[in-house]
Formats: structure tokens, C-alpha cells, sequence
């Protein structure tokens, strides 16, 4: 199944497969995350750091403490993912 993305603004739309649906299901179901959103996010700063640690990225924006000192978590934004 082709997967699809939008972002708009702080928002982003996310149709997926259905095994991936039930992944987010049983992690949510865990009650360790305050929204989707909230999941998604270490989600993919953890995918991020592994992708960085393994030199697969061409050139990070800033270095991982710069970004750490200045990321903002979901709960300190207003930020949704549909």
C-alpha cells in the first residue's frame, strides 16, 4: 500500500497500512505516551539519532546537543498530527 504525507504548517496527515495502525494502537494502548502525536515524535527523533549514529544523513542541520537545547516538545506546542 502507497503511503501518503502532508505537512501544513505544525500539522501533518498520515494514512497507513493497516499492521502500522496496530503498532500505533498497542503503543498507545501502553498508556507511556500523552497523544499520538506525543509517540510519533519520539518515534522519529529516535529514528533520527539512529540514522545520525550510523553516518547516514548527509549533513545534520546542527549538532545533536544544539538540537536538544533547542527542540520543543508536542506538549510546549501546539502542534497536531491527524
Amino acid at each position: 500500500m502507497k503511503q501518503k504525507f502532508e505537512i501544513k504548517g505544525d500539522r501533518a496527515s498520515l494514512w497507513l497500512d493497516g499492521y502500522t495502525k496496530s503498532i500505533l494502537e498497542e503503543l498507545m494502548a501502553t498508556g507511556d505516551f500523552k497523544s499520538i502525536s506525543q509517540l510519533l515524535q519520539i518515534a522519529v527523533i529516535n529514528l533520527y539519532k539512529d540514522y545520525e549514529a550510523k553516518g547516514k544523513l548527509r549533513k545534520p542541520p546542527e549538532s545533536a546537543e544544539e538540537r536538544i537545547k533547542n527542540a520543543k516538545l508536542v506538549e510546549e506546542k501546539d502542534v497536531e498530527i491527524d
